[in-house]
């Protein structure tokens, strides 16, 4: 069984390095804390993973709030996402630097093309554990397709947490085709088995 939990990456899953979590500036990643060990009380999971990498946590200096609450809690944790050298021997670029009127096209491309890549990786990161009880944390776009994808693959799942309404982890200027690429997915997703 995996429980999933829908994020923003930078205003819940993480905070900066060397600042401590009850620091002021960390009132989200506080509450997403909470939020966690009161899944774990619930669900009792055997595993915490999560969509990032050590790479992603280094480069940026940031702490893992799902780490801490593992180790708090005596949980065994992962890291689940591909290094960043791992994606580009794999062709995961991400959505391509492209004019304004084509960002909707490039990103449903980048969606259609790159998430499963991803998706089925940490699948397979977490895979001796998916008969278990998982919680896995991801951003919030892939709460759908995820759980869509582990379905198909016979695995019961459960959205325990959307994310909060107002995190927004795109760029302002590119929210208006990130949702848009991000609503045709979810329409094609419902059709197609492959996604």
């Amino acid at each position: 069984m995996v429980y999933l939990i829908a994020c923003d990456h930078v205003k819940e899953q993480t905070y900066p390095e060397g600042i401590a979590l009850d620091d002021p500036r960390n009132t989200t990643q506080r509450e997403f804390r909470d939020l966690l060990i009161k899944a774990i009380e619930k669900h009792a999971p055997s595993l915490i993973a999560e969509e990032h990498n050590e790479d992603g946590l280094k480069r940026k200096n940031l702490r893992s709030v799902a780490r801490e609450v593992a180790s708090e809690m005596g949980i065994q944790h992962r890291l689940c996402e591909q290094s960043i050298e791992a994606k580009i021997a794999r062709g995961l670029n991400g959505v391509p630097n492209v004019p304004p009127w084509d960002r909707h096209k490039a990103m449903y491309k980048y969606f259609l093309s790159e998430w499963p890549i991803r998706e089925d990786f940490w699948i397979e990161q977490m895979s001796y554990n998916l008969y278990l009880r998982v919680l896995f944390i991801c951003g919030m776009g892939h709460r759908e397709t995820l759980r869509r994808r582990l379905e198909r693959y016979g695995i019961p799942v459960r959205i325990v947490y959307k994310g909060q309404k107002t995190a927004r982890r795109v760029d302002q200027s590119d929210f208006p085709a990130y949702k848009a690429a991000y609503r045709d997915l979810r329409k094609a997703s419902r059709r197609v088995s492959t996604l």
